[in-house]
C-alpha cells in the first residue's frame, strides 16, 4: 500500500510541474499532464505491483563469525546469532542483512549484467538488541573491522592423468630337462 501513495506521489509531482521540454508549445501546454491528458495507463493489481517493484529477497545464514555468503561476497550481520537463519535483501544499489524482522546491516553494492556484485562498500552496522556474550578483545578501528570481504573464486582441481603403465609380458618358467 506504501508503495502505491508513493507512485502516486510521484505521478502527481510530475504531471502538474511546469516543464521545460514544453515551454515552446504554441497551444501553451506547459505541463506534462495537460500534453498527455488524453492518455489512460493500463491499472495494475496491488499484488502484481509489490511483486515487480519490491527488492529481491534471499535465505541464508550466519556462520560462526556473523557473516553471510552471497553471491562471492562475505557480509557481515552479527556474530551474536550463528548459523541462524537470516534474509539478504538486495535492491538496486542496497544489500540488506536482516534477521527476525529487523535490519543488522546495510551496504552500498554495484551489480553488473550479469546479477553479480562487483563492489560492496560503505557498510551501516545497526545497533541491535542481539549481542554476543563473548566481546570483543579489543576495540576494533573502523579500517580494522572488515564487514565485506570477497569470496575467491574456486579453482577447479585437474584430475590427474591417468599414467599408462608398459605392457608386462609373461613370466614363464621353464622346466629344465635334464
Amino acid at each position: 500500500m506504501e508503495l502505491q501513495k508513493v507512485h502516486d506521489r510521484f505521478v502527481s509531482d510530475y504531471t502538474e510541474q511546469n516543464d521545460w521540454a514544453h515551454q515552446h508549445r504554441r497551444d501553451g501546454k506547459r505541463r506534462p499532464g495537460d500534453v498527455l491528458q488524453w492518455v489512460l495507463g493500463t491499472p495494475h493489481a496491488l499484488d502484481a505491483l509489490e511483486r515487480l517493484f519490491q527488492p529481491m529477497r534471499y535465505h541464508r545464514r550466519f556462520d560462526r563469525a556473523g557473516y553471510v555468503r552471497f553471491r562471492r561476497w562475505r557480509v557481515y550481520g552479527n556474530r551474536a546469532l550463528p548459523t541462524q537463519p537470516s534474509l539478504v535483501w538486495l535492491s538496486e544499489e542496497t544489500l540488506t542483512v536482516q534477521y527476525a524482522e529487523e535490519p543488522l546491516a546495510y551496504y552500498t553494492v554495484k551489480v553488473n549484467r550479469r546479477g553479480e556484485l562487483t563492489a560492496v562498500t560503505d557498510p551501516h552496522r545497526l545497533p541491535s538488541q542481539y549481542q554476543s556474550p563473548q566481546p570483543w578483545l579489543w576495540p576494533l578501528s573502523a579500517e580494522e573491522r572488515l564487514l565485506a570481504l570477497p569470496v575467491p573464486r574456486r579453482r577447479r582441481r585437474r584430475r590427474p592423468r591417468p599414467v599408462e603403465l608398459g605392457s608386462q609380458g609373461c613370466l614363464l618358467l621353464e622346466a629344465a630337462s635334464g
